[in-house]
């Protein structure tokens, strides 16, 4: 299966596309359709690939609408967890596979494309994988009703009681930098907020840009945020984000090459600031939600000074040196 995806991120599938720019003359139909036979019509817009991926992102939380391309899938799937092998790395690579079987047999046996059949084969196939390798709890971490319905018997994981939790000032002569960033429809917003010991704004900062995926926008945020700080000649700054992939990352944990030279430049600006960075939970990251949000929304660049008239700011900052507790639900 693997090599399968392997040939399709090279291109090197024989569609009727890919066959043509070959020299090889056909005439490049889908076997479902009268659009044209490319590879990302196969695997991903033509109808039945669309049914599918949208039936098996509703399952576990994916969302496909916004995304255009294949590759572009693949990677949301892949950094939406961060344990090799879980059911959220294994399922793309199972359609990917009997998209591919069904349009062979399509082409070759006159066996027609059913988004049902579909469906029930890439279920059979995951099943049969699930009672075989994935017994382990780590590989449905967020998933595990899926476990249930494949068939495989792991250990229930514990539900933590609610807690109360709240942003929590500085040390004395400290600077705290809260950042987060929000992402949709192709579009992320990006919030930092810097707080001295008593909770008073120093600055805040917001943008909005392009990105491909929520963990993109997180970098994207970090990286922004970090460098408005530093141009401003702030150092030893705790930093605070609410994506522990992101943090793990940068600590060296876990690793993705394609993304591997944007975490080095921000580990770069970290050391250079003498600034720690470490993961919160989001009930104490508000005030940087709030503007990642507000950025996303204005499209512009902002920034908010320490005598900032802005009521929505005020009011935020206000709001959380209170003390004011949020409710987190494990």
């Amino acid at each position: 299966m693997s090599f399968v995806v392997w040939r399709l991120l090279h291109g090197w599938l024989p569609v009727d596309d890919v066959m043509n720019k070959k020299g090889i003359a056909l005439a490049p139909k889908c076997m479902c359709c009268a659009q044209m036979e490319t590879l990302q019509h196969v695997f991903f817009t033509n109808p039945f690939a669309q049914q599918v991926w949208s039936h098996f992102g509703t399952l576990v939380g994916i969302k496909s609408h916004n995304i255009r391309s294949i590759q572009q899938l693949l990677r949301t799937w892949s950094l939406s967890v961060n344990t090799a092998g879980h059911i959220k790395q294994v399922i793309p690579i199972v359609i990917l596979w009997v998209l591919w079987e069904a349009r062979n047999k399509a082409k070759h046996s006159a066996i027609p494309f059913s988004f049902r059949r579909l469906r029930n084969r890439i279920m059979s196939i995951l099943t049969l994988n699930a009672k075989a390798n994935m017994t382990q709890t780590k590989y449905w971490t967020g998933d595990s009703f899926i476990a249930n319905q494949l068939g495989a018997h792991c250990k229930s994981v514990k539900h933590k009681l609610p807690t109360l939790l709240c942003w929590e000032k500085p040390e004395k002569g400290a600077l705290k930098l809260n950042i987060d960033a929000t992402f949709k429809d192709g579009r992320g917003g990006y919030g930092g907020i810097l707080r001295n010991d008593q909770g008073e704004l120093v600055v805040a900062m917001g943008l909005e840009g392009k990105c491909e995926t929520p963990l993109d926008a997180e970098i994207q945020a970090l990286s922004f945020c970090l460098q408005e700080c530093t141009a401003r000649g702030y150092k030893e700054m705790g930093v605070e984000i609410d994506s522990l992939q992101l943090v793990q990352m940068i600590q060296g944990k876990i690793t993705h090459w394609k993304i591997q030279n944007k975490i080095s430049q921000i580990a770069a600006l970290l050391a250079s600031s003498s600034s720690t960075l470490t993961h919160i939970l989001r009930e104490r990251n508000m005030a940087a939600d709030w503007i990642a949000k507000y950025s996303w929304k204005s499209r512009r660049h902002l920034l908010w000074e320490a005598d900032t008239r802005h009521t929505g700011m005020k009011n935020l900052i206000l709001l959380e040196t209170s003390g004011l507790p949020q409710i987190c639900l494990g």
